[in-house]
């Protein structure tokens, strides 16, 4: 990971990086004289091939649970993506249009129909291996060299310089500078960081957000930056959706649907468990 570090002190990782022979790392930087660079190692390789083993041998660390319930009677079952085989028969939630695949264990007092909720329930019990991947262990912390280490910069060649960049891959698009993207081709970028900017960007457009909380915090920013653009109450879960923001006098709607399963919220009615895909067809 290369950190850029201009005189201010703001930086950004922005760069490629490729793996030769598991011991050297190489990418191209933007010729900043100006400019000190921090180079972290945060995962080998080998953290890669064990992420995939993981993936293959324990598809359903992370557990999703649905509720089930008829007049007084509620049951809780296990749900996934592919559930592992047992005697226990299981309710199909495949989606008819996507293909996207869902299943529950069924209850053994109520029926496939009966389901109400869509759960998270944390994980499943964690290996030592599995905690290297944690926040705080691995997982955003600098890995010191267990041997000697260091960084060789080479001047810039004059000749073949295409073919030197080739080896090394794509090289930066741009960089963040004082909280602006500074493209290197010279592309015009269109800032979206002030109310009347946005407004005008927004104006006279329907604009449809779907995904999860990150996409979610873009409806939020705009309501709590854009005047007058006011969320209409649908009575909606909180961080879940759907919602809907209008503003009249600049004829701007804006809505938020969370994605379908495997959905990491709390707690999600089925009614409202919708698939991205079908929701753009339906646009």
């Amino acid at each position: 990971m290369i950190w850029p570090r201009p005189t201010c002190h703001q930086h950004q990782s922005v760069y490629y990086k490729v793996l030769h022979m598991h011991i050297i790392y190489e990418t191209r930087l933007p010729d900043f004289d100006s400019w000190s660079y921090q180079v972290t190692l945060v995962h080998p390789s080998e953290a890669v091939t064990e992420l995939r083993r993981l993936n293959t041998e324990q598809p359903d660390r992370m557990c999703f649970v649905s509720q089930f319930r008829s007049g007084s009677v509620t049951e809780t079952t296990k749900c996934h993506v592919c559930l592992r085989p047992t005697q226990q028969p299981v309710c199909n939630y495949t989606d008819l249009q996507t293909g996207e695949p869902w299943f529950c264990y069924k209850p053994k007092n109520l029926s496939c129909d009966a389901r109400i909720l869509h759960l998270r329930a944390g994980y499943q019990q964690i290996t030592a291996m599995d905690q290297l991947f944690q926040r705080g262990v691995n997982m955003k912390v600098s890995i010191p060299a267990s041997g000697p280490a260091g960084v060789t910069v080479l001047p810039k060649k004059k000749d073949n310089s295409e073919e030197s960049s080739n080896s090394v891959g794509p090289g930066p698009s741009g960089y963040y500078y004082q909280g602006v993207w500074r493209a290197l081709d010279d592309t015009t970028v269109h800032q979206f960081n002030t109310p009347s900017a946005i407004t005008q960007c927004l104006k006279g457009k329907v604009v449809h957000l779907y995904g999860d909380s990150t996409i979610r915090q873009w409806f939020e920013y705009f309501i709590a930056t854009v005047r007058d653009l006011k969320e209409f109450n649908l009575h909606s879960e909180k961080k879940v959706g759907p919602f809907m923001a209008l503003n009249y006098e600049n004829n701007i709607m804006v809505t938020y649907r969370v994605h379908g399963p495997p959905l990491h919220f709390t707690k999600v009615p089925t009614s409202e468990l919708r698939y991205i895909a079908n929701e753009l067809d339906n646009v």
